[in-house]
């Protein structure tokens, strides 16, 4: 397994990981029609402006064999309540369904825990479905704790989603 920093030439391989993924985590938690809904095609071109837009996010891939098996992107907190000096926000991290269990997903994170002590970040938060029990614990595997703060998001025209708050201390 090799991490790397993405690249234009990975945006294809992103759109397919990023429209599988959720088409496949998200069955029961996720309006079927938004599921369905998702284009590999429309993602390119998102995935486009997001590799090609200068921004505080990062975004890394975990390659096997030559070819992306998953991605994540990360930057400074988002999240008005904490702050983006000290602390880094895991925006999204997805792998190929094929690749799940892998040990792709935890090569990721492993990247991005060390990259976020380089960056004196004494704690690094992501936010997930409340009801994912699988990100659940694989999350808790890697030391993360939810830490109360909850959100609803709106991802379509009447759909939202409840989210949880995880975080992970880096420093004591």
């Amino acid at each position: 397994m090799f991490i790397r920093k993405a690249e234009l030439s990975d945006v294809s391989k992103i759109a397919e990981i990023h429209v599988l993924a959720w088409q496949t985590a998200y069955i029961g938690h996720m309006p079927k029609d938004f599921l369905a809904g998702l284009s590999i095609e429309k993602r390119i071109i998102e995935w486009q402006v997001w590799i090609n837009e200068p921004g505080p996010g990062t975004t890394i891939v975990v390659e096997d064999f030559d070819e992306p098996k998953g991605f994540c992107v990360f930057g400074p907190t988002r999240d008005n309540d904490l702050s983006v000096e000290s602390v880094g926000e895991i925006l999204a991290l997805n792998v190929h369904p094929t690749y799940w269990r892998h040990g792709y997903g935890k090569c990721l994170c492993d990247s991005v825990l060390n990259e976020a002590k380089n960056r004196n970040w004494n704690s690094l938060t992501l936010w997930m479905l409340k009801e994912n029990n699988r990100a659940n614990s694989f999350y808790k595997s890697l030391g993360f704790e939810r830490d109360g703060a909850e959100r609803i998001e709106s991802i379509a025209e009447g759909a939202t989603i409840k989210e949880v708050r995880y975080y992970v201390k880096l420093y004591q």
